[in-house]
């Protein structure tokens, strides 16, 4: 069974960002901006709940539009890959519910 083909505006929007410059630390600035925090307390380790919540944003972000695995971004951050698939659903939700865009 092959791979799950996504559709062809979601493919050309991802490969839009990278081409726009968009990485991790770029992601986490933005990410730092929503929640009024610098982004080495968006990556840093801490259940203060702003610092999850931007956490779990930075990881739907990445996943969803740089298209990093959760494997890799368990790699980066010390976890293991369903914590940060748990975030990545919780960061969805976070995006939908406040109206968050990554280019925004």
């Amino acid at each position: 069974m092959g791979k799950k083909q996504e559709p062809g505006y979601l493919m050309s929007e991802n490969r839009g960002l990278k081409r726009r410059g968009y990485n991790l630390d770029k992601i986490a600035h933005r990410v730092g901006a929503i929640y009024g925090i610098d982004k080495r307390h968006v990556v840093s380790k801490g259940r203060q709940g702003p610092r999850v919540e931007a956490r779990s944003l930075l990881y739907y972000w990445a996943v969803r539009g740089l298209r990093m695995t959760l494997a890799k971004l368990a790699r980066l951050f010390v976890m293991s890959p369903s914590a940060i698939g748990y975030s990545v659903r919780r960061g969805e939700t976070i995006a939908e519910e406040n109206n968050y865009q990554l280019m925004g």
